[in-house]
């Protein structure tokens, strides 16, 4: 960079050729921070100051310029800021120092309140504030930046506007507090006397219970209320609403966030006092017609805090007392104060889970299950947020379904008329997602009078993913697919004979397998949907007593799963033994020889991992019908018996081999013996081979049969 800064420093320099030196500056400068070589970061600490102090002038210069050069100041704190991050070794020495004192004194400029020009030169004093307190914490509340720059952030958000207020801007502020609230340099065992005193004295000052009051007021009044346009979106497009507010929880450029994550650090401090203070102000805001968004704001504030206001809130009285008169309110669908308001008390639910004991979760069910109904009182994100905070009590590790059992069929039929009336794939899935977690948390018994619906509602959802098909919507027909596999999954895993048995649903299942597996159609074959097909397929055979006519005509499809690779290999073997173990004789003689030449096509081109399952596939096979399944393996045991005697594998594998060749000895010896003439190896050879592995035969009853 060395002449890029003498290019700055030059007086003569025209302000165009300086603009573009310092963009150039800024990506060498990010380039150099990204290397992670001692010797590339010592030399990058080495130029760094002198680069600091070129910067610097140039950027202090801009600033009392008429009118001002904003993009050359915003550049060049960019780069003040790069090197703060990576490049200087002490905050106090300057200029570094001059650079955070006039970041705070300069309030025309920096100051939220009074700046002339936008967020930009606030953001970016933020982030170096950012910077310095994360590299140099200790020298940060030495040269008293600290209570300086928490002022400068407090005011900020005080005056914060969403209409005003970029949300990186508003990031930054929250960010900054938050860091100082849980900064581990900060504590008894690092800092000295001096300093620890310093510390003390500062957040006594900056975070009394006035100044946490206010600065909890203004997160929840302001960062955290609905913005008009997720206002807009709650009423035109509720699903797209619950979308964006999952995705903002994974955003760290997103305001809310960051202000949720800042209000759990501060009930950290000042526990007892915020808590009671957010409670009075919900109170307060439930008290006022025209508040709405306010008490959403202190709902979703509550909510956030669930497990700091464990000691501090009896969640039972609470929800007697205020939750619950909300939800069972009948208010018009179109009414946006009330229902919103319910719906974020449904998802307080959720959110209080733990604080949930056993005696009040009757009275939880009774609430919210029905909200699932399709009425003209409740809005649709009132009814997904119901449905989530089943989810969350059903899937709890206090659950106890004897309290569920009335609920069970309402709930149920509830969550498939959403499904129908949802548009979006996803929240199509995690509908099917709840309604799979309930047949795996409840007793078979419990849901088994409702198997025949559950049977109805896979037709529907194979129809409603039909209609999106033909509509074009290809996406959103195999995620719903998908979904539906799945549960049909779960409902035979659980379920097994009976549903297996059921009529209804074997006459969804069976087209659902055969879709899954065809690599031909638009929506079938995918990977995510073979994957899933073939869950459903083993399902449904290890669920059934008898092989019957469309369960046996699937296996045609046992080849072409492994066509092109053998990714699924270990589902194909597992099919092939639960198809053994259900109808072996038929099995067999129909689909003899496309399973022989399967297996014959894995020996030798697989991993040992594979060539092990394999070994315990023949020996099955061999097993359960020891006098036909020799004649019809006759391939891929010829090549076993090549594997074992060359040596060629694995011991491991070799060893498994062995283990089922010694089986065929038993039952067909002539066949050894062919393999012998075929392949001109005595069986001396192979004898050999099995007395040097035999203490590798990792099952007991192989290991009886190679000594026999």
């Amino acid at each position: 960079p060395q002449t890029l800064v003498a290019i700055l420093a030059a007086q003569q320099t025209p302000a165009p050729v300086a603009q573009y030196a310092l963009l150039v500056l800024k990506a060498t400068l990010k380039e150099l921070a990204a290397r992670r070589l001692v010797a590339d970061r010592a030399a990058l600490a080495e130029a760094g100051p002198p680069i600091f102090q070129v910067v610097h002038l140039r950027w202090a210069a801009g600033l009392q310029t008429q009118p001002v050069a904003l993009d050359s100041i915003v550049l060049a704190q960019k780069c003040l800021n790069l090197l703060l991050n990576h490049a200087i070794g002490n905050l106090l020495h300057e200029p570094v120092h001059s650079y955070l004192a006039t970041l705070l004194t300069d309030s025309d400029k920096f100051s939220a309140r009074a700046a002339r020009h936008g967020n930009a030169l606030p953001y970016h004093a933020t982030k170096a504030a950012e910077a310095a307190l994360s590299r140099f914490p200790v020298e940060f509340l030495r040269g008293g930046f600290l209570p300086g720059f928490l002022h400068f952030c407090f005011d900020a958000l005080d005056a914060y506007d969403p209409s005003s207020f970029s949300d990186k801007y508003a990031c930054r502020l929250v960010a900054f507090v938050h860091a100082v609230v849980e900064c581990t340099a900060y504590d008894a065992e690092t800092l000295s006397q001096e300093d620890l005193g310093r510390y003390v004295e500062v957040m006594q000052r900056f975070f009394s219970e006035q100044r946490c009051a206010l600065l909890l007021e203004s997160l929840v009044t302001r960062v955290l209320r609905l913005s008009q346009d997720e206002i807009a979106s709650w009423t035109e497009d509720p699903e797209e609403f619950i979308r964006e507010e999952d995705a903002a929880e994974w955003n760290a450029e997103n305001p809310r966030t960051a202000a949720e994550r800042l209000v759990i650090g501060l009930m950290s401090k000042r526990r007892s006092f915020l808590a009671a203070h957010l409670l009075s102000m919900t109170g307060e805001a439930c008290r006022r017609a025209d508040s709405a968004t306010l008490v959403d704001a202190c709902f979703r504030a509550i909510g956030r805090c669930a497990y700091e206001l464990r000691n501090e809130l009896s969640f039972s009285t609470w929800f007697n007392e205020q939750l619950a008169p909300i939800l069972k309110e009948v208010t018009n669908e179109r009414e946006f104060s009330r229902q919103v308001i319910k719906a974020r008390a449904a998802k307080l639910i959720g959110q209080f889970v733990l604080a949930a004991d056993t005696a009040i979760r009757p009275a939880l069910y009774q609430t919210l299950v029905p909200l699932l109904t399709a009425d003209s009182t409740n809005h649709l994100v009132v009814r997904l947020s119901s449905v989530r905070a089943l989810h969350t009590l059903v899937d709890d590790l206090g659950f106890e379904h004897e309290q569920f059992a009335e609920f069970t069929g309402p709930c149920l039929a509830g969550v498939f008329l959403l499904v129908g009336q949802c548009r979006d794939a996803d929240t199509q899935q995690g509908l099917l997602t709840f309604a799979g977690v309930m047949i795996e948390r409840l007793p078979a018994m419990q849901t088994r009078p409702f198997l025949s619906d559950l049977a109805n509602q896979i037709g529907n959802l194979l129809t409603l993913a039909k209609n999106l098909d033909d509509a074009g919507d290809r996406d959103s027909s195999s995620v719903l697919r998908c979904g539906t596999v799945v549960l049909a999954t779960k409902i035979l895993d659980f379920h097994g004979s009976v549903a297996a048995s059921n009529p209804e649903l074997n006459s969804y299942v069976v087209p659902l397998i055969e879709h899954a597996l065809d690599k031909t159609s638009r929506t079938g074959g995918a990977i995510y949907m073979l994957d899933d097909g073939l869950d459903l397929w083993i399902a449904l055979i290890r669920a059934s007593e008898v092989l019957t006519q469309p369960i046996a005509s699937l296996a045609s499809h046992l080849q072409s799963v492994c066509h092109f690779d053998f990714d699924h290999l270990k589902e194909t073997l597992r099919l092939i033994e639960s198809y053994t173990l259900l109808g072996a004789q038929e099995f067999l003689s129909t689909f003899g020889a496309s399973i022989s030449s399967l297996l014959d096509d894995a020996l030798g081109n697989v991993r040992d991992r594979g060539l092990l399952a394999v070994a315990d596939t023949m020996d099955l096979l061999l097993t359960v019908l020891p006098d036909t399944s020799a004649n019809v393996l006759v391939s891929p045991l010829r090549k076993a018996y090549r594997l074992v005697t060359q040596n060629t594998e694995n011991d491991f594998v070799v060893a498994a081999l062995a283990g089922t060749l010694c089986r065929l000895a038993f039952q067909d010896f002539p066949t050894l013996e062919k393999f012998q003439r075929e392949t001109g190896t005595g069986l001396e050879v192979f004898a050999e081979s099995i007395l040097e592995r035999v203490d590798l035969m990792y099952l007991t009853i192989r290991k009886k049969v190679a000594l026999f």
